[in-house]
């Protein structure tokens, strides 16, 4: 079929005729390739394969043309405006300038001083921050080491109170067995006196607050020089005492010792109260005389003169080591009263 200027296909572009053409060639090498039962065209299909033997097409039309543009009333404009649309849109992704001016040297010291303004106060606020719960632990710690010294206050005067009636005890024990009589008083009395210096009264003090000091290490807490000494001072008196305590313990145990070959044991009871067994003279010993033997006689185990002036001895070395330390123990009662003082003093603590 020839397609000529009149015909039904007038009203199509010359691209449009082209694409139906090239549309035809490409129908028909498909339903040419085809096996031979499929090639059969379905009598009830509607759509029906067109007979090329019966139209002549020419070749020129089943040859893909070349493309051909054609220009319509318009198109030039509308095409430019499209162009540059585009180009505008691009336009939104170009790359910033990075090319800054210099800034002026002003501005860079400006901003240096901005910078070490600002790291300074960090600084000193992070330090001040620090001063506040370093200043919190301090007063907790001087707190707690006015705990700890009301506490020895309470608990001192009764042993250095003992301590002088040990060493008076003691005393009338020396005489007594320098001047023995094999009497049932004198026997008596002795027996007494044992069960009141086999009492001992050692003081022990509250070291609390001093070991957490010396465990945790925070003893730089305390900043103020005056309490930081007394620390050191009253440390150090401490040690004395249960250095001096040791002393005083190998002393008593020797005197227990050579008690035992001197005293009848089995007249003593320990000491569980005040339910009868002695006075209120005993009641700071850890035995007393039982009483089914209170008013029987009660002789010594042993009156050797030689082995009574040994244990008067011991009891007047004894004697003498728990005076030192009941004069210790009053020096210790004073130095806790002023470091007392001191502490509401400087910490303004009522």
């Amino acid at each position: 079929m020839a397609f000529g200027k009149k015909n039904h296909y007038s009203f199509l572009p010359e691209k449009n005729i082209a694409f139906l053409a090239c549309k035809l060639k490409t129908d028909y090498l498909v339903w040419y390739s085809m096996p031979s039962d499929e090639n059969i065209p379905n009598e009830n299909s509607k759509e029906q394969i067109p007979n090329l033997e019966d139209e002549t097409v020419n070749e020129n039309i089943l040859q893909e043309p070349p493309f051909i543009q054609t220009e319509y009333p318009g198109t030039e404009q509308s095409t430019t405006s499209n162009t540059e649309q585009q180009t505008a849109d691009m336009e939104v992704h170009h790359h910033p300038n990075l090319h800054h001016k210099p800034k002026p040297w002003k501005e860079y010291i400006l901003e240096f001083i901005m910078i070490f303004l600002a790291v300074t106060l960090g600084f000193f606020a992070e330090s001040y921050r620090e001063y506040l719960g370093d200043q919190a632990k301090e007063t907790g710690i001087v707190r707690s080491l006015l705990e700890d010294l009301a506490s020895d206050t309470s608990v001192i005067d009764t042993s250095i109170s003992q301590n002088y009636r040990d060493a008076l005890s003691y005393d009338t024990m020396v005489n007594l067995l320098r001047n023995y009589k094999p009497v049932d008083s004198i026997n008596h009395s002795l027996y007494n006196l044992y069960t009141v210096t086999t009492a001992d009264a050692p003081f022990i003090p509250s070291e609390r607050t001093l070991i957490q000091l010396k465990n945790s290490g925070t003893m730089h807490l305390i900043t103020n020089k005056a309490v930081a000494d007394e620390i050191v001072n009253y440390d150090n008196y401490i040690i004395n005492l249960k250095d001096f305590l040791k002393i005083y313990e190998s002393y008593s145990q020797q005197s227990v010792n050579e008690a035992e070959d001197i005293f009848n044991l089995s007249y003593l009871k320990y000491y569980a109260g005040r339910d009868g067994f002695d006075s209120a003279a005993n009641s700071d010993t850890d035995f007393v005389i039982d009483p089914v033997y209170r008013h029987r006689p009660m002789p010594l185990l042993d009156t050797n003169p030689k082995l009574l002036a040994k244990y008067a001895n011991s009891v007047w070395n004894e004697q003498l080591v728990v005076l030192n330390y009941r004069q210790l123990l009053l020096d210790f009662k004073k130095e806790e009263i002023d470091f007392i003082k001191l502490l509401k003093k400087e910490y303004k603590i009522k």
